[in-house]
């Protein structure tokens, strides 16, 4: 049987998300395929469409993922660490809170001042900051942020 393009691309999203979740980056696209029974054609086919809907965000470049929001394939200053011990990076201190939120966890959102660079260590009980001195900043509105995602 053969799979329509919007069968194929909610199989990839999800293996891709849960591979952020359990593994803390994308999965190895040959792995990926072969797991499907689709063709690497096929699979980056996916990519792409699911990169036009802005489901995910791939490397101008190479094409490979870069963010499947709010996860990021690369390092950021902005690191996510889970009480039970998983860690991921956030595409932003924003993304960061979502994390937490998104997987029902307790977590530390890790980044640093851009101003001074002071260390900043937000905890997140039950999908809530807990109460400090800091403020999150968006330099870019959000109507604006996917004119260029990779730099808000």
């Amino acid at each position: 049987m053969t799979m329509k393009h919007y069968e194929i691309d909610e199989l990839v999203r999800c293996e891709v998300y849960t591979s952020f979740v359990d593994d803390g980056g994308p999965p190895d696209a040959e792995a990926l395929a072969g797991r499907l029974g689709l063709s690497l054609g096929e699979l980056h086919g996916s990519y792409e469409r699911l990169a036009d809907e802005q489901a995910l965000v791939l490397d101008p470049r190479s094409r490979a993922i870069w963010m499947a929001i709010p996860f990021s394939a690369a390092p950021t200053p902005v690191r996510v660490r889970a009480d039970d011990g998983r860690a991921w990076w956030a595409n932003c201190a924003w993304d960061g809170l979502g994390i937490p939120a998104m997987l029902g966890i307790d977590a530390t959102l890790e980044t640093a001042c851009p101003a001074t660079g002071a260390p900043i260590a937000v905890r997140i009980y039950s999908g809530t900051p807990e109460p400090g001195p800091w403020a999150l900043r968006m330099a870019v509105p959000l109507a604006k942020w996917w004119e260029d995602i990779g730099s808000t």
